[in-house]
């Protein structure tokens, strides 16, 4: 279906299902501004930006870039958390510093995050070689 008959019948169907107030409003007069709309409430609800760019399909760095602007509001929210952090370590009893056994905690294994496959998006850079240094270069 060709772009001009697409928006077409979209707004066709936004005058049958909305009110004509609705129909003014700005979300919803193109399908992008619904998914626009669905992203920037996400991230102002909270949802973390790696799983926001993986549920809207496109990296961090985009949704960073295209969206951060949107978010609004997290700051208060941001220093209730770090206050709470603040005042849950502050509340912890003393360790010891004695060391302990070897063996007493068995370490994890970690792994590289997957970056390819189904639900998942690939980096937003590649490494690049570094160059090669021939020594310091002094300028007197």
């Amino acid at each position: 279906m060709k772009a001009i008959r697409y928006l077409a019948r979209w707004r066709q169907a936004r005058e049958m299902a909305l009110t004509p107030a609705e129909q003014a409003s700005p979300p919803a007069r193109r399908p992008y501004d619904l998914r626009h709309a669905a992203v920037s409430g996400w991230l102002n609800a909270g949802v973390p930006v790696t799983q926001v760019a993986e549920w809207a399909g496109h990296s961090v760095r985009v949704c960073l870039l295209v969206y951060a602007r949107c978010i609004s509001g997290g700051d208060e929210a941001a220093r209730r958390r770090i206050d709470a952090a603040l005042a849950a370590e502050s509340e912890t009893p003393e360790v010891s510093l004695a060391p302990e056994p070897a063996d007493s905690h068995p370490r994890p294994i970690r792994r590289q995050p997957e970056t390819t496959g189904l639900d998942r998006t690939p980096p937003d850079i590649t490494l690049a070689e570094p160059e090669p240094t021939t020594g310091p270069e002094l300028e007197l």
